[in-house]
């Protein structure tokens, strides 16, 4: 009895083998419609996409319009602009002709006074105010020299002129003294002829002999000072 109920027929066989097959049918629907759905999710995506990169450039092109019709309203001032600047470029560059010239021209004169240079030979100008200045120096000290020496002759001078007023006032001395001997000469006479007031006359005489010795000494004192 067991062995009769595990035993399949071939139409039981059958009918399992038409389930199995519809069942992978199924599966196999199935499986298609979601890779179906799932194309479908990324058209919708791209296209919505697409959408937002639509607005995106209709705005930009808006932005683009508005600065055109911006520059377009502005473009009178932009053209004085312009204008003002190629003026301006073309004073530049009248200027800068004109500074050019005025290089080009001191470039020319440098040229001739290095040559003028060159010509003189600066270093043998300098050896030579070396040279200059070197004997004015020596002509400086040799000045400096006879200023001394002059200060000692103007000193030496102003001793001369001193003797020499010395002098003269010994020559006055003398003429005193020689008076003074006619005097003691007279005195004496008058001594010898008269022997009335003796005592005056000797007096006198003393006197006049100090006087004398006096004078003699101012003199030797003089003479010794001249030496």
């Amino acid at each position: 009895m067991v062995e009769e109920e595990n035993i399949i027929t071939p139409e039981e066989f059958q009918d399992i083998e038409k389930r199995e097959k519809e069942k992978e049918k199924k599966k196999f629907t199935l499986f298609g419609r979601k890779k179906n759905e799932k194309k479908d999710l990324s058209s919708l995506e791209s296209r919505d996409a697409e959408k937002e990169s639509l607005v995106d450039l209709t705005l930009k092109l808006e932005r683009l319009l508005g600065r055109v019709e911006i520059l377009e309203n502005n473009r009178s001032e932009v053209n004085e602009r312009i204008t003002n600047l190629s003026e301006r470029i073309g004073e530049l560059r009248s200027s800068l002709v004109e500074l050019d010239k005025n290089y080009s021209e001191l470039i020319g004169k440098f040229d001739t006074i290095y040559d003028i240079a060159k010509e003189l030979k600066p270093e043998k100008i300098l050896k030579n105010l070396e040279k200059k200045e070197a004997e004015i120096e020596k002509n400086n000290a040799k000045i400096e020299s006879i200023e001394d020496r002059l200060k000692i002759l103007s000193g030496k001078f102003k001793d001369i002129s001193n003797a020499i007023e010395q002098i003269k006032g010994l020559k006055d001395v003398v003429s005193i003294a020689d008076e003074l001997n006619k005097k003691i000469k007279i005195v004496e006479d008058l001594k010898n002829k008269t022997e009335k007031n003796a005592g005056t006359v000797e007096t006198l005489f003393y006197e006049l002999k100090e006087n004398l010795n006096k004078i003699r000494n101012n003199i030797d004192k003089i003479e010794t000072n001249e030496d």
